[in-house]
């Protein structure tokens, strides 16, 4: 029936669509127009409109729609209500009320499709998850698809990873690195740990070890701590034992191996032994104790370097002295072979930003102006009638914090260096203990400077000082160039700062 028409049929019942001879019927179609065409098709079928009726044949004449296409609902008109099958169904029979789908795993981009040769298999590395898919999706980055006729993509196992979509499956994550379930990417493993390949997680050094480099593929990239210092599981570096302590034993595995010095002895940060303070210098503490100060220190002699003299010296926190100039600003340290016109002449035993070390006592507080008699004793001087010796004792590396409005201690570093002027000309670089992070210079600027002359030592590259002193010796014939020698520093090379009357040096200071 159409347009909402009401068929009522009076007299003689029909049988089909056909009034027999003698019987009687009528249309009404209640207060409307009858509709041009009268339609009784089931669904899947239209009319013939080519077909004419007679009082003799009335016989309806249904046409099927045709392949690729379908119709759900009776009483069609006409054949344009057979609706081409959507992408990634078809339709492979006449007079089809609903097209069949490609399937799970299956597609079809064609549209009025007449067969399932129209759909094809998903691939691998992409899935369809319905029946009807006009295209099959792609597996996300950490996930994948093994097969053809994929129907979901699978995350890939902690230990593997796959970068890009549509991967088929998961690469295995090297050594030195790990990853979790459904992975775009693996994880290096950080400074003190390490992994082989495929790893899950990565394990710890052991207690008593340490590995600065990240991404370590095995064990062998732990190594010992020495005596002196000690570690916990996954340490990225030794911790020292504290000044007035020490230990002789290797791979400790906790501040307990430590021991006290006994009365009469003094340690350095992370000493293996004890040394006898009757065997030390003592040395006058300057007003240098903020790493942003200066202090001016007179020579008793005129000292000739790079063939000019100068009586005077300014000295900075950050290891660099610096002569023709009666104050001195933190320079942020550059290599001694670049002309610096506003720093001039320049002697750089360890040019780097550094801050005040804690380890030299461990009970004083980083803002503690109460304490501030104790930092003092951080640059010390001793002097005869023909030699100076400068000293930086336990200054650390600094840090930026994090938000760039603090100057910060780098943990468990350890710098404690000196430079000696003598009457003769000579110059001497000693490095009585450097140790933690920075201590191999990676971080500064050795070197002079004198005008238009320079000798670099080493900028900002790995180079072993502890222990060492760097002599360099004018050239009698030639001012402006120096012999350089490198020898052990003595035992005793170290100043000790000299106690002010009713005090005495403890072990912990």
């Amino acid at each position: 029936h159409s347009d909402s028409a009401r068929l009522s049929l009076h007299g003689t019942s029909c049988t089909g669509n056909t009034a027999p001879s003698g019987g009687g019927g009528a249309l009404f179609w209640e207060g409307k127009l009858p509709p041009a065409i009268i339609s009784w098709c089931g669904a899947g079928y239209y009319p013939d409109l080519g077909h004419q009726c007679t009082v003799a044949d009335c016989t309806s004449k249904c046409v099927p729609c045709g392949l690729g296409t379908y119709q759900s609902g009776e009483g069609a008109i006409s054949s344009g209500a057979c609706t081409p099958c959507a992408a990634g169904t078809f339709s492979s029979a006449l007079g089809t009320v609903t097209c069949a789908g490609c399937g799970v795993g299956w597609f079809s981009w064609i549209s009025g499709a007449n067969n399932s040769d129209a759909c094809s298999r998903c691939s691998a590395g992409t899935y369809s998850s319905f029946e009807s898919a006009s295209t099959c999706g792609a597996c996300s980055a950490g996930t994948f698809s093994p097969a053809l006729e994929g129907t979901r993509c699978d995350n890939c196992s902690s230990g593997q990873y796959a970068t890009e979509v549509s991967a088929s499956g998961c690469r295995i994550c090297g050594a030195g690195s790990y990853s979790w379930t459904g992975a775009a990417r693996c994880k290096e493993c950080g400074a003190g740990k390490y992994s082989l390949s495929g790893a899950t997680s990565c394990a710890d050094c052991a207690a008593g070890s340490f590995s600065t480099a990240t991404a370590a593929k095995d064990v062998d990239a732990c190594t010992f701590c020495r005596p002196g210092t000690f570690s916990s599981a996954g340490a990225a570096a030794c911790a020292l034992c504290a000044a007035g302590t020490y230990s002789t034993v290797m791979a400790a595995e906790s501040s307990a191996y430590c021991v006290e010095c006994r009365q009469g002895m003094i340690s350095f940060p992370g000493a293996s032994a004890c040394a006898n303070v009757a065997e030390f210098r003592g040395g006058t503490r300057l007003g240098l104790y903020q790493n942003r100060s200066s202090a001016v220190v007179a020579l008793p002699f005129n000292f000739s370097f790079f063939c000019s003299a100068y009586d005077r010296g300014v000295v900075s926190p950050n290891g660099l002295l610096q002569f023709e100039f009666s104050s001195l600003i933190t320079w942020y340290p550059l290599s001694v072979d670049v002309q610096i016109d506003n720093v001039g002449s320049f002697i750089a035993p360890f040019w780097t930003w550094m801050t005040l070390g804690l380890a030299f006592n461990p009970r004083r507080s980083v803002a503690g102006s109460e304490n501030a008699s104790l930092s003092r004793s951080s640059f010390l001087e001793w002097r005869s009638a023909e030699e100076v010796t400068l000293q930086w004792t336990n200054w650390e590396i600094g840090w930026p914090s994090a938000d760039g409005l603090a100057w910060l201690p780098a943990p468990l570093s350890s710098l404690t260096f000196q430079i000696s002027f003598y009457q003769n000309g000579t110059l001497a670089l000693c490095y009585p203990h450097l140790s933690g992070p920075g201590s191999l210079g990676e971080d500064s600027s050795l070197g002079v400077r004198g005008g238009n002359f320079w000798l670099s030592i080493s900028y900002y590259s790995e180079i072993a000082l502890n222990g060492s002193c760097i002599v360099l010796n004018p050239d009698p014939e030639d001012c402006s160039r120096y012999n350089v020698t490198t020898h052990p520093c003595p035992s005793n090379s170290a100043l000790l700062p000299i106690c002010p009357p009713g005090q005495y040096l403890t072990s912990d200071v």
